[in-house]
């Protein structure tokens, strides 16, 4: 059996806390099958999640919502969020990828836990992963700072979750997957 539950929310930092306490219904809707650890991580998700759509997407300026579609089957947990932006660069491209750069892997950022990566999976796909390591980190500029943030909200969602994917739909618009699976 699979159930579908959509969330929908104005692209501003003020709806934050909205976000969180609709994360926490969520977590005590699927505590039947999730830990109650992943319940609390759920939270830390979305929050991350919400954050980085708002700051560093492109989502507000097109005046749109952010979507998050929640997926409860066997065992899984699946979130789908849709955004606007220019996606990720690859070398000097951004999606659809030339074939060529399907299964290359490129380094996103780096904090202090570690770095983030994402490969190229087609030509409009790509999957984030994390390594971990403690290392001295510290931002300097502005721009720095920024991505420091952006890149810590990614390791994050890419720690707590199974399998972190974006996908790109068309005239701007792309699909975060986010996938949990209960055991």
């Amino acid at each position: 059996m699979q159930e579908i539950i959509r969330f929908h929310i104005p692209c501003r930092l003020d709806f934050h806390k909205m976000v969180e306490d609709f994360a926490e219904i969520i977590g005590k809707y699927i505590r039947s099958i999730a830990s109650e650890e992943f319940t609390e991580d759920l939270k830390i998700v979305m929050s991350d999640v919400f954050q980085n759509i708002v700051n560093y997407s492109n989502t507000a300026a097109q005046n749109e919502l952010v979507r998050f579609q929640f997926e409860l089957g066997y065992q899984l947990f699946l979130i789908s969020i849709y955004d606007y932006g220019p996606g990720f660069k690859a070398d000097q491209f951004f999606p659809p990828y030339p074939k060529e750069y399907i299964g290359k892997s490129y380094e996103l950022c780096t904090t202090e836990n570690g770095e983030v990566k994402f490969t190229v999976i087609d030509p409009v796909t790509i999957q984030f992963s994390f390594s971990e390591n403690n290392q001295n980190y510290e931002p300097h500029s502005e721009d720095e700072k920024n991505a420091y943030m952006r890149c810590k909200n990614l390791f994050r969602i890419t720690k707590m979750m199974d399998a972190v994917s974006y996908s790109y739909i068309g005239h701007g618009k792309y699909d975060w997957k986010l996938i949990k699976h209960f055991k």
